[in-house]
């Protein structure tokens, strides 16, 4: 099973992971997903921020065209950014690195299991104060994720490497990685969180569940 989402920005899925990113934090994001619409620009289907804000966030999302993103935020803008081109309308695996220090941020985009061209910024200031959540279908800014979401993963000070990332693209549970992830939502049926956290997702905005089938 999977989630369908609409792409209204302020309908999605949230769950507070209660840290705040006070500095350098080596994060991956890693989902299933299949667009419905690709005119949107700079839809988010995976993220931890906070909601409603760009700022100190880390998400993967899709602008038109078949380009899927990691982007970095730091205090005032999107400070990393790596494109890779995205299949469009079919189910596939995207994942993105974010190898942050205290002055740098490398970003690199995955799909199905393969690095796209990557992002170095120096100068970074991440040290932010608000609390983060994980985010699915939505920043709750501008612009949602219309398309089909399944087995969301975030991990904290850790970056998978690529036979991690061919791995998960092969259809390994992230439960079943050396590493496990900080939090973990298959979203097969239910909103719960299988990682070691148990934090549910809360539904924001009035959206009710629509579940579909993933392969």
């Amino acid at each position: 099973m999977a989630l369908t989402l609409n792409g209204t920005a302020t309908q999605f899925l949230s769950a507070p992971l209660g840290l705040t990113k006070l500095g350098a934090t080596p994060i991956t994001l890693s989902c299933w997903a299949r667009q419905n619409d690709t005119t949107i620009t700079n839809e988010t289907v995976l993220a931890m921020a906070a909601a409603g804000m760009n700022t100190y966030s880390n998400s993967l999302a899709f602008t038109p065209s078949n380009i899927f993103k990691a982007r970095d935020f730091d205090a005032t803008s999107q400070v990393g950014i790596g494109n890779t081109p995205a299949p469009p309308s079919v189910w596939a695996h995207y994942a993105g690195t974010f190898s942050e220090t205290a002055t740098t941020s490398v970003v690199i985009p995955y799909v199905n299991g393969v690095a796209g061209p990557g992002a170095n910024v120096t100068g970074k200031n991440n040290v932010g104060t608000t609390l983060l959540n994980l985010l699915i279908g939505s920043l709750g800014t501008t612009t949602g994720y219309a398309g089909d979401v399944a087995e969301c993963a975030i991990w904290l000070n850790t970056i998978l490497g690529p036979a991690e990332m061919v791995f998960l693209a092969g259809g390994g549970s992230p439960m079943l990685l050396g590493v496990r992830p900080t939090c973990y939502y298959p979203l097969r049926a239910d909103l719960l969180d299988y990682g070691p956290r148990r934090i549910p997702l809360t539904v924001i905005g009035g959206y009710v569940p629509i579940w579909t089938d993933h392969p």
